[in-house]
This record gives structure tokens, C-alpha cells and sequence, in this order.
């Protein structure tokens, strides 16, 4: 049984790769492509959605794949926070570089606060004008 879990998950990240590659070349042969400096995943990807099932369903793809698709992102964010204090030097006596940091992160702070404001806030007035959205939409 977990062997079949994991030929699923392998073909899933195949298609993904797929897609990737394609990204990869067209960011090579594409000079308009090339100028926005975009990462090739984000062009496969916005391939991949622009030609799945959700726009002009080109190409089928499993409700399981989806489902992974969308749980990869959560898990694959948690080692990127996770090593943003190891860039750190904690032995530089330098009260600026503290200061610098403090005020970055109350920055973060807000900017993430006023994301969930903006979020439900447009939830809530989307129910408020008749849009049907689910509980936890924004």
C-alpha cells in the first residue's frame, strides 16, 4: 500500500517536472519571457493552470494530484522560514543590525496582519453583497 502512495506521489512530481522543463525552455528561447526574470516553475506552473481543468481543460489531471498539488506549498515553506535565522551573526556587537531587525519584523508583522484584515474583509463583504464563498475564504 505505501508503495502505491509513493508511484502516485512520483507521478505527480513527474508531471510537475514536465511542466518545469517546459518552463525552463521557454524561459531560455522566450527573449520577452527572458526580460521579466521570471523562475521557470512559475511559467510551467501558470502553464500547467492556464491548459488543467480549472481554465480550458486541455489537459486532465487527477482529484488526487490536485489535492497534493495543493498541500505541497504549506510543507515545502516550513525549511525556507526555518533557515532565515541562520544567515544571522550574533556575534557583531553592532546595535544597528538589532534595530534593523526589530523593525523588520514588526514590518512582516503588519503587512501580515493587514493580509488576514484585507482577506476576511473581503469575505465578509462578499457575503454581505450575496457571494456564496466558503467559511474561511482570503
Amino acid at each position: 500500500m505505501e508503495s502505491d502512495i509513493l508511484l502516485e506521489l512520483f507521478r505527480a512530481l513527474s508531471f510537475l517536472s514536465i511542466f518545469w522543463l517546459i518552463g525552463n525552455f521557454m524561459t531560455i528561447k522566450i527573449n520577452f519571457i527572458k526580460k521579466l526574470f521570471l523562475p521557470e516553475s512559475v511559467i510551467g506552473g501558470f502553464l500547467a493552470l492556464i491548459l488543467g481543468p480549472r481554465v480550458l481543460n486541455i489537459i486532465t489531471i487527477s482529484e488526487k494530484w490536485l489535492a497534493l498539488y495543493s498541500v505541497l506549498p504549506g510543507i515545502l515553506i516550513v525549511p525556507i522560514v526555518a533557515s532565515i535565522p541562520l544567515g544571522i551573526n550574533f556575534k557583531q556587537k553592532n546595535f544597528e543590525t538589532g534595530k534593523n531587525t526589530v523593525i523588520i519584523f514588526l514590518l512582516f508583522n503588519i503587512v501580515a496582519a493587514f493580509q488576514n484584515i484585507i482577506g476576511f474583509g473581503t469575505n465578509i463583504f462578499s457575503k454581505k453583497i450575496g457571494f456564496d464563498l466558503y467559511y474561511s475564504f482570503g
